[in-house]
């Protein structure tokens, strides 16, 4: 529970009062970004995308610790798909698959 400064106890934390909203609904939303990305053309479908879910935690002295939170979604950058050079021949051999 919430003491009159605001602080956080470490026995009613939770992910939900660490990220201010449902984690369950950021993460929704960031999966909405990865199949956003997974359905557009002009990326790789194959490349692997993630979500990450950070928290930092910097103790300010033995009784008191500032939480910082951040979640994201990596995803597949626009561009061609991957493909294998011939080093010696300076040609495009084919495409990875």
């Amino acid at each position: 529970m919430n003491n009159d400064n605001g602080i956080l106890s470490i026995h009613d934390i939770s992910l939900d009062k660490l990220f201010q909203s449902s984690i369950s609904e950021v993460f929704r939303e960031k999966l909405v970004e990865i199949k956003n990305n997974i359905n557009d053309p002009r990326t790789w479908i194959e490349h692997p995308r993630k979500i990450v879910i950070e928290i930092t935690i910097k103790p300010k002295d033995t009784e008191e610790a500032i939480v910082y939170t951040k979640i994201k979604a990596n995803l597949a950058p626009i561009g061609s798909k991957p493909q294998v050079l011939d080093l010696t021949a300076q040609q495009l051999l084919k495409r990875v698959k």
